[in-house]
């Protein structure tokens, strides 16, 4: 579906249709935005079909590095993976999401108003796991926003973490020193320092790099943390601003594609609920 504001025009590919992986969140998963009819922002984790994750655009994702009741699913036992279904764990080997687990889809509804479309994500019961997921996306002007709100349905607590893998890449520019990272505060390297230039106004990328990955601890932020990327030359850019504390940003690439990833905690005991946005702002000055 294409929604459109008065300088966006945004791709959401409806739930279930355009990935249908264990990975990410099939809900808000948007494809393409382009400015003004002229500035493209997203793009694929790969060039090669069939290679990778299938991830592009903004993606989000629950439970990157441990899916909720994993450890106690035995092999041919489902666990619950957040906006998307109940998975079947194959074997003993580790938790890897780029495996292509057998999936039992979560029911989704989807309701499209104008630039804004709802969804919700309603709960299955699984290790005492039961979560239903509203999800809003609407455009207004230049902005992008996604609002999220959890609620906690099942006994367990859920524990858990929820980023957004943004697949940048700015009108086909390649990553390098053209392109500029800055941040609502001041951030300090935690790992991958060799991967990302650190200047006293923001992260850069040298001329011919490769693959990336490095994180960014961030300072408490009392009024939530934002970050921008900005393609000098064209003086274009996205910036994403997150309405709470992270717990760390995160930022991944190859050649043709950057991610700086805000990733929150969820902390969500039985019966409870919590909300949280995401606010994209696309500019060119």
């Amino acid at each position: 579906m294409i929604l459109t504001s008065g300088r966006l025009e945004v791709e959401v590919a409806p739930a279930g249709t355009r990935y249908r992986g264990a990975r990410f969140d099939w809900t808000a998963f948007v494809v393409q935005v382009v400015l003004d009819g002229r500035h493209r922002f997203c793009t694929s984790e790969s060039l090669t079909s069939g290679v990778g994750s299938g991830g592009i655009g903004l993606c989000n994702e629950f439970g990157l590095d441990q899916p909720l009741g994993f450890d106690q699913a035995a092999p041919g036992e489902q666990f619950p993976k957040l906006g998307v279904g109940l998975l079947t764990r194959p074997d003993r080997a580790g938790a890897d999401l780029m495996r292509a687990y057998p999936i039992a889809p979560f029911a989704i509804s989807e309701q499209v108003n104008g630039a804004r479309v709802r969804w919700t994500v309603e709960p299955a019961c699984c290790r005492g796991y039961a979560a239903r997921l509203h999800k809003t996306l609407e455009l207004d002007d230049d902005t992008l926003r996604i609002g999220y709100r959890l609620d906690n349905c099942g006994e367990e607590a859920i524990r858990t973490t929820e980023y957004n893998h943004n697949f940048i890449n700015i009108d086909g520019n390649a990553i390098g020193p053209e392109y500029q990272l800055t941040t609502s505060a001041q951030v300090a390297m935690a790992a991958g320092a060799h991967d990302v230039l650190g200047r006293p106004d923001g992260f850069s990328w040298p001329q011919g790099v490769g693959s990336f990955y490095a994180r960014l601890q961030v300072p408490a932020q009392e009024q939530g943390f934002s970050w921008t990327l900005t393609h000098q030359p064209s003086r274009t850019s996205v910036s994403e601003r997150l309405d709470r504390q992270p717990l760390v940003l995160a930022l991944w690439g190859l050649p043709h594609v950057v991610s700086p990833e805000l990733f929150i905690a969820i902390d969500c005991p039985a019966g409870e609920s919590r909300e949280w946005q995401r606010e994209y702002r696309f500019s060119c000055r």
